[in-house]
């Protein structure tokens, strides 16, 4: 509260904004004078995360993932449930367009997509301690800076933050 009592605003990552029981904040709990954003360049991608690939990777390099196979299925079960209550998503799993819809309504100013994320990429783009064991900063996108305009999931993504009111016009 001192912080943003001086102006500074806060950094709000969806995965760590829980409750003291796991389950995820609602929108209306995240501060106006924050970034949010799903996850960071240290974090698992939307797409490992749901596949639990960033922990498969993580234990053959010998790091300690942070969690059990149990305590993430857990944490999606807990996704899967906001998004419900949200009114966000389907019957199954969530998609990461529901992840945006999610963020897009929040009442922080500033949010962060992943263009990883957006692209479906498994692999975060960095894994904290390591520098030869794993490829960090080394990837190439998969779709040229040319052809971004061109990518439907760009387009779904920019359309529901449209439909979100959370776009430039």
């Amino acid at each position: 509260v001192v912080l943003a009592d001086w102006g500074i605003w806060s950094y709000l990552v969806m995965l760590f904004e829980r409750r003291a029981d796991g389950s995820f904040k609602h929108p209306h709990e995240y501060r106006k004078n924050a970034l949010a954003t799903f996850s960071t360049h240290d974090l698992p991608t939307f797409p490992g995360w749901q596949s639990g690939h960033d922990l498969r990777v993580k234990r053959g390099l010998g790091l300690d993932p942070g969690e059990t196979d149990e305590e993430r299925e857990r944490a999606r079960a807990l996704l899967k449930q906001l998004m419900q209550e949200c009114a966000l998503g389907h019957a199954g799993d969530p998609t990461y367009l529901d992840v945006i819809r999610f963020l897009a309504r929040t009442q922080s100013r500033l949010m962060i997509v992943s263009i990883e994320d957006v692209f479906g990429i498994l692999d975060q783009p960095n894994i904290p301690g390591t520098m030869l064991e794993h490829p960090n900063w080394r990837r190439r996108l998969p779709v040229a800076l040319e052809d971004f305009n061109q990518h439907k999931g760009l387009r779904a993504v920019a359309e529901a933050l449209r439909e979100e009111h959370r776009s430039v016009p």
